[in-house]
């Protein structure tokens, strides 16, 4: 991850070689770490994709400054991938009851389409039914906007989005800002039941080396309501953690993160 080789790169390395980086998530302090280091230095070869359509969703030319401007979510490149001899990826934006069509700038549900999508998965045809329409496009679950140059950024999963009073809170977005802590190395939040809120954010943050022994709880909850839009975004509590726990796919384990919670963490 670029966040973990941070320590190691100098822009006369940067300036010699050519960096090859495998990074789980481009967030906003992941980009702006990059940028500061390379002196707008090029990420290449990055984007969205998943099993289902052979990992190539989405297509970026490289960290640029209009990558900068996104502040909520995950910025992934255009919204279209050329594929060579298999054709071509389009996606689109669609409610995610009615599954209409939205226009560009709105925020819904990202489905996508291309000969390189899968049939179905294996013996599961309830999960192929509700994962493939008739019309052979892939409904993957994201939620996401693509804005009127055609660039997509994913805000967070359905299955993970919190309810607070009602309002919509996903968990990427509230990682996404607490990365730009310059404490914070990473970060993951899930919700939890909530008597007055109905459900609340929980974050749990692995701190950088250099501040290990300096943050805590209170500070980090003070930062997040000076930087965070809407106090319903705020987190109920902040958990450190030496690691965040981890599954095989290099993604946060948030199963692993509920136990702790049930565990009394």
């Amino acid at each position: 991850m670029v966040t973990r080789m941070s320590a190691d790169i100098t822009l006369a390395r940067c300036a010699e070689v050519s960096l090859r980086l495998s990074v789980l998530a481009l967030t906003q302090g992941v980009r702006e770490e990059w940028a500061r280091l390379t002196d707008g230095g090029m990420v290449s070869d990055f984007g969205y994709g998943m099993t289902e359509n052979h990992a190539t969703g989405a297509i970026s030319l490289g960290l640029q400054d209009y990558d900068l401007k996104e502040k909520e979510g995950i910025f992934v490149g255009l919204s279209y991938a050329p594929l060579g001899v298999m054709g071509e990826m389009v996606m689109k934006i669609v409610d995610p009851v009615t599954k209409k069509d939205l226009p560009f700038g709105s925020q819904g549900e990202i489905i996508q389409k291309s000969p390189a999508l899968c049939k179905g998965y294996l013996g599961k045809p309830e999960e192929t039914q509700f994962a493939f329409d008739q019309d052979g496009w892939l409904h993957t679950g994201d939620i996401g906007v693509i804005d009127d140059n055609g660039f997509l950024t994913i805000k967070g999963r359905i299955k993970e989005l919190i309810k607070v009073c009602g309002i919509s809170v996903f968990p990427k977005e509230l990682e996404n800002t607490l990365t730009t802590h310059p404490g914070i190395e990473n970060a993951a939040v899930i919700g939890v039941e909530d008597s007055r809120s109905g459900e609340a954010p929980v974050a749990f943050i692995k701190p950088r080396a250099e501040y290990r022994n300096e943050l805590s709880e209170a500070d980090v909850l003070a930062w997040c309501k000076e930087n965070m839009s809407g106090v319903k975004k705020v987190p109920r509590r902040v958990i450190i953690l030496a690691e965040l726990p981890l599954n095989p796919l290099g993604k946060t384990a948030r199963e692993e993160l509920k136990k702790l919670i049930k565990g009394g963490k």
